[in-house]
């Protein structure tokens, strides 16, 4: 829920912060600390979803259905991307 994202702060955190309980898929912090780049790309625009520590986002910025296309090549403080492995086959 909102109380476990980082938004609207102004600062971002350090990942695992919000470690609260995993999602379905085993993850932590997929909302607020940084709006997310992710493979949507559309008339030279990409897309960003999850919202960010900066000061105008708010909880609605948090949910899964929020998207926002902005032209590609545009760089902010709180944009970024997730760094994610694989994991390998169990034997």
């Amino acid at each position: 829920g909102a109380n476990l994202a980082n938004y609207n702060t102004d600062e971002p955190t350090e990942a695992g912060a919000f470690r609260g309980s995993a999602s379905a898929y085993g993850t932590f912090d997929q909302h607020g600390n940084m709006w997310e780049w992710n493979e949507a790309f559309k008339d030279g625009k990409a897309g960003l979803r999850g919202g960010s520590f900066y000061l105008n986002d708010n909880s609605g910025h948090l949910s899964a259905k929020t998207r926002y296309d902005v032209p590609s090549g545009v760089e902010y403080s709180n944009y970024g991307f997730r760094v994610t492995a694989l994991g390998g086959a169990k034997k």
